[in-house]
C-alpha cells in the first residue's frame, strides 16, 4: 500500500513498484471521479511488524485522493513465520500463536465469501481477480483492456467460479486458507 515510504513497501511486496503503484491509485481516484462513476476506490494497508508505525501516513494519502482506508492482517505464505511478521498489537493478526509456542492460521469457513459479490481486485496489467488471494492472477476473470468491469463482473466465468466458493471454499485453491469470515480488517 502506498502513503509509506518505498523501502517499507518492499519488505512484504518484493519486487514491487512503489511508485507505479501510487500513481495507478491516484490515476484510478481521479477517472472514478471524473466520470462520476459509483465505484468506490479503497485502499488496504496490509499491516505488519515493519510499517505499523506507517497507517497515519497511509490513512493520509487514501484521504488525499479521496479512497477509503482499511487496515488488513496481511497473509504470512508460511504460518509458522507468522511471529516475524504480526503487529505488535496481536488483536490485529489473522494468526493464533498456539499454547506451543508456534503459530498458526485462524483458520476459513468452509462453504461461501461474501466478497465474490462485493469487490474484485485490479491488477497493474488490467485483469480482474476475484480477491487480493489470487496472487498470481490464477483466476482472472477477464482484462480491462478488452472488456469493461461490467461485462466481467456479469461474466458466466466469474458465476461459475462465485458458484465453486458457494459450493466448497475448499474445492479451490485460492480459497482454502482465505479468513475471509473472520476479522481482518480494522479502523485506522
Amino acid at each position: 500500500m502506498t502513503g509509506s515510504p518505498p523501502g517499507t513497501y518492499g519488505i512484504y511486496r518484493r519486487g514491487g513498484d512503489h511508485a507505479l503503484v501510487t500513481e495507478g491509485i491516484r490515476r484510478l481516484a481521479a477517472t472514478v471521479r471524473e466520470r462520476r462513476s459509483g465505484l468506490k476506490v479503497v485502499l488496504q494497508f496490509l499491516l505488519h511488524r515493519g510499517n505499523e508505525h506507517e497507517v497515519l501516513a497511509a490513512a493520509a494519502f487514501a484521504g488525499s485522493v479521496g479512497a477509503g482506508f482499511k487496515i488488513k492482517s496481511m497473509q504470512v505464505l508460511d504460518p509458522a513465520r507468522a511471529g516475524e511478521w504480526v503487529s505488535s498489537d496481536q488483536g490485529r493478526s489473522r494468526y493464533k500463536r498456539g499454547d506451543d509456542g508456534t503459530w498458526h492460521s485462524a483458520g476459513s469457513p468452509k462453504r461461501g465469501c461474501p466478497r465474490m459479490w462485493s469487490s474484485a481486485v485490479i491488477t497493474t496489467d488490467g485483469d480482474v481477480v476475484p480477491c487480493c488471494f489470487d496472487k498470481q492472477a490464477w483466476y482472472a476473470m477477464g482484462n480491462l483492456r478488452s472488456r469493461s468491469f461490467a461485462e466481467i463482473w456479469r461474466s458466466g466465468r466469474y458465476r461459475d467460479f462465485r458458484s465453486a466458493v458457494m459450493k466448497s471454499r475448499g474445492a479451490v485453491d485460492i480459497c482454502r486458507d482465505c479468513p475471509q469470515g473472520t476479522r481482518l480488517l480494522f479502523r485506522s
